[in-house]
């Protein structure tokens, strides 16, 4: 019996592997990131934008919930892609916004699509962050320039069922380069965008 016990224990152990994609665990990445997220200051720059758009710290929210926020040089100014877990599946909360003059010339005004989430959709979402290795990400890499795009993915797990045990984590990019596993967040949530055009 205590035999049992033993092997059902060391199942039920690696099935709560938190880290299933063999995530590489750069120790000097984490304790980058960690100092730059410590810092009083490091939100700054960023807060104000979820104030200007209306988007709440994804803390706030006490759910599991991903964020993709884009700020374009031109026309589109910042879209927002927020994703919170419900309990059928999730929630997509897609703002788009414009700048004036392409309102203007288009004829269009911002807009706040809202999509339910089936059940597997939800757990796409997942994969997507978990298999990229979104957790142990530099928080931000070397790379700029002044046309282009930034962008920033947020994810919160109260649960902290992840590779760093981290609750939150934020990483930005400007006009991240393909195939590198940031880019594919990214692609996989701007997806999301076709469904609203119909």
């Amino acid at each position: 019996m205590k035999n049992i016990l033993l092997v059902l224990l060391i199942v039920f152990i690696g099935s709560c592997n938190s880290n299933p994609y063999n995530c590489a665990i750069d120790q000097k990445v984490l304790t980058k990131n960690d100092s730059i997220m410590g810092l009083p200051d490091y939100r700054d720059g960023y807060s104000p934008m979820l104030i200007e758009y209306d988007e709440p710290e994804l803390e706030s929210l006490n759910i599991k919930s991903y964020r993709l926020l884009i700020t374009h040089s031109w026309d589109r100014d910042t879209w927002i892609y927020r994703f919170e877990r419900t309990e059928e599946g999730g929630l997509l909360t897609l703002k788009k916004n414009y700048t004036e003059g392409y309102e203007e010339y288009l004829g269009i005004s911002d807009t706040t699509i809202y999509l339910t989430l089936s059940e597997e959709e939800w757990k796409e979402i997942e994969l997507t962050f978990d298999s990229n290795c979104f957790w142990t990400l530099p928080l931000s890499i070397d790379r700029r320039g002044l046309d282009g795009r930034n962008c920033v993915l947020e994810a919160f797990d109260p649960d902290r069922n992840n590779p760093v045990k981290k609750s939150y984590f934020i990483a930005a990019r400007w006009s991240p380069e393909k195939d590198t596993e940031f880019r594919k967040i990214c692609d996989y949530i701007e997806s999301f965008e076709q469904d609203t055009i119909k």
